[in-house]
């Protein structure tokens, strides 16, 4: 069995400041990150720039390929490597390589789980419609970025007035797309005064984002398995594509599957030492 003195699930920002800071106090520890998805530690906020081509190169917001990583910092990182099973008594993991589709085992001495947060996926009829993204990886810019591409998209709508929500309306408008964000709260960015709010609708306007506050997606209408539109609770906006920013859930599956205690949001809980 393939042992490491330090396992970090998650290979993202704070997966790879753990094992990074691990190995700079503990040189001769065997530091292992593993990551389910194709990349570690990149720039997640500089993806809607990267689809409206602000940022020209997707590896522009990597700071670290699993390449770098071990030269660099002396960590290994196996990236699409999900891992599925942990066994806390005989500090024991499995882990799947979904590139070679082969289970491994593994004993570790230490474990840090960073396994983050995923997009919230709201229950309406017709989200699993082509067309229908979330933002929460470089795959996901990805297929966004070549969807815009290959499809002439003239219209969009963002669903979800929140950073991500407000940050991919200019990226979209950006892109020559016609774009309806709607929010089914009374305000933008959680902002609660009225002249701050007024401001942010001013500047929307200005940039051609028709904004619909006070509004519930309710549907989403395709054609020849495509979007052609979204339907909130009074009214239909016709959309080539459509982005569901509607919040994240901490990722915390393996967690709950181990005992660990779990906080008000379902995020782990930890002491001042990040410890469990």
């Amino acid at each position: 069995m393939n042992k490491a003195d330090l396992i970090v699930i998650g290979g993202d920002a704070a997966g790879m400041s753990i094992a990074s800071a691990a190995k700079k106090i503990r040189p001769e520890w065997d530091v292992v990150v593993f990551e389910a998805g194709n990349y570690i530690s990149y720039a997640l906020c500089g993806t809607p720039y990267y689809i409206s081509g602000k940022v020209e190169n997707l590896d522009d917001l990597i700071v670290l390929t699993p390449e770098t990583a071990l030269s660099k910092k002396g960590v290994k990182v196996y990236t699409n490597h999900r891992v599925n099973y942990i066994e806390p008594n005989s500090k024991s993991l499995k882990v799947i390589d979904t590139e070679k589709s082969r289970e491994l085992s593994f004993r570790y001495e230490k474990l840090a789980i960073a396994t983050g947060a995923k997009s919230v996926i709201p229950s309406i009829p017709g989200i699993d419609t082509d067309g229908v993204f979330t933002l929460h990886s470089l795959d996901d810019a990805k297929n966004i970025k070549k969807y815009i591409e290959d499809n002439n998209v003239k219209s969009g709508v963002i669903i979800g007035g929140g950073f991500i929500g407000m940050e991919m309306a200019e990226a979209f408008t950006e892109s020559g797309i016609k774009t309806t964000l709607i929010e089914m709260l009374p305000t933008l960015l959680g902002i609660r005064n009225r002249d701050m709010l007024s401001a942010v609708l001013n500047e929307a306007s200005a940039n051609n984002v028709d904004v619909m506050l006070n509004s519930e997606v309710i549907s989403f209408e395709s054609k020849s398995g495509k979007l052609v539109a979204v339907h909130t609770d009074d009214k239909e906006v016709k959309a080539d594509i459509a982005l569901v920013a509607t919040g994240v859930h901490p990722n915390t599956e393996l967690a709950k599957s181990i005992g660990l205690e779990l906080g008000a949001s379902d995020a782990i809980y930890v002491d001042l030492q990040g410890a469990t």
